[in-house]
């Protein structure tokens, strides 16, 4: 049996998250001291689910009672559902097609896996080194005690055990399942000063995965070149169609993650932002100020324009740029930039460079006041009349937007109040009156008076 069904269906009662850990003690406890241990705390917690657990036979699902001299110390049957999926294209195929797949899916998995051990350079296979570097972490936890004989006593947290390094066995029985040292005996061996490597079982070499893999498969050719033969040719079975539509996938447990679709990101967790009022927990077409704004029997058109205050900003800032430059321009041509360097060579110098830099520093100045020198005022004199026509052109189109503004209102609010005369003198004859008195109330708001 595989311990995750059995866990999938026991969780079903007892949901809650803190139990899921003790379970799997229980599943992976080495010896039944260990088991009877954890049972005893999954107890304390809730005597109901180790009741519930145990109408199951541990002997089962629990690594306490495997069997010796497989070094296998698995407890579920992933190994089986791993290869069901491996082979899941296939398997909807016809029985030859069905085995041509997976006989080319083998061919290159053997191809693979030798490429792959051919880079490896350690003693150990990867996997089992990343296992052995976590237990040579737990082992600092652990204190040995030597009776002179390779006998240890070792005494990890609460519990302590009984290591025996000639015959390689561990009282939690750990060492005895997988053939790997468990962290108990990882502590005896450091603490006689050996090597780690001759305690490690030799099928998990790198020297032993290579065998494995040592005999590849030979390439077969196209059915066409297949021998024919002469017995009378098998009937595919009849199909019978299912209600529904056919499943591909297997069912999944309550609570266990469904498989991400290929190319697409789950959108758990993420936060959804209204890029119409900025606000968090619903979108755009969800947003209550667009439904508000759009919602009811008569839509308000939109007022005219009358805010020009952005404009008359940009058009001041233009003019205050214009002003800077021109006050720049004026000073340049006064030859300001030759007073500074003149300032600068009264300072005190401190730090100076080598004396070839300050040559070169000295001809620079030179050059940039000649330059300055041969500008005329003359053209100083044009660069600040045209700035000023500029400026004289920014004032007018300043003058100009304002009282614009102020005429598109008048004119904007008088073709309200003519478009809702015509519509009032288009009503029938019957409904005059009650069209003059909704009029007579409209410029009594408004506060107009009608055309004539």
């Amino acid at each position: 049996m595989c311990a995750r069904h059995i866990y999938a269906n026991w969780r079903k009662k007892f949901k809650q998250k803190k139990y899921q850990k003790l379970f799997w003690r229980c599943a992976k406890s080495s010896s039944m001291s260990l088991f009877n241990y954890n049972l005893s705390i999954l107890r304390e917690k809730t005597p109901a689910g180790a009741d519930a657990i145990m109408r199951q036979d541990p002997h089962h699902w629990s690594r306490a009672w495997c069997q010796l001299g497989s070094f296998c110390d698995s407890v579920d049957n992933n190994m089986c559902e791993s290869f069901n999926h491996w082979v899941l294209k296939a398997r909807f195929l016809p029985i030859i097609s069905m085995l041509e797949g997976i006989r080319r899916q083998v061919m290159v998995r053997i191809h693979e896996n030798r490429s792959k051990a051919d880079r490896w350079t350690g003693l150990i296979c990867p996997n089992t080194f990343r296992k052995i570097s976590t237990y040579i972490r737990v082992s600092g936890f652990c204190h040995a005690l030597s009776n002179g004989a390779n006998c240890f006593e070792v005494t990890h947290n609460a519990h302590r055990f009984t290591v025996n390094l000639n015959d390689r066995t561990c009282s939690c029985r750990f060492w005895q399942l997988s053939d790997l040292p468990c962290p108990h005996a990882i502590s005896c061996i450091y603490f006689c000063s050996k090597q780690l490597d001759e305690f490690i079982a030799p099928c998990y070499y790198v020297s032993e995965y290579k065998k494995t893999y040592e005999h590849c498969m030979q390439p077969v050719e196209g059915r066409t070149s297949w021998p024919i033969s002469d017995r009378e040719r098998p009937l595919p079975p009849k199909y019978v169609k299912m209600p529904g539509r056919p499943k591909k996938e297997r069912k999944r447990e309550v609570g266990e993650k469904k498989k991400p679709a290929k190319g697409k990101m789950s959108k758990k967790g993420t936060i959804i932002r209204c890029r119409k009022c900025k606000g968090i927990g619903h979108n755009r077409s969800t947003c209550e100020k667009r439904t508000g704004s759009t919602s009811g029997s008569t839509r308000q058109s939109a007022p005219p324009p009358t805010d020009s205050v952005s404009r008359v900003m940009c058009l001041n800032l233009v003019m205050v740029y214009a002003l800077v430059m021109c006050l720049l321009t004026y000073m340049r041509h006064l030859n300001f930039r030759t007073w500074s360097t003149h300032l600068n060579k009264a300072l005190p110098v401190i730090r100076r460079g080598r004396q070839q830099r300050r040559q070169v520093q000295n001809l620079r100045n030179q050059r940039q006041e000649q330059q300055f020198k041969n500008v005329s005022h003359q053209s100083a004199i044009h660069i600040l009349t045209t700035y000023a026509i500029f400026l004289t052109s920014c004032l007018y189109i300043n003058v100009a937007w304002t009282t614009w503004t102020e005429g598109t209102q008048d004119i904007c609010k008088g073709q309200g109040i003519k478009q809702h005369q015509t519509t009032c003198c288009s009503t029938s004859k019957q409904e005059a009156k009650s069209s003059k008195a909704t009029c007579s109330n409209y410029f009594a708001t408004e506060g107009a008076k009608p055309y004539d």
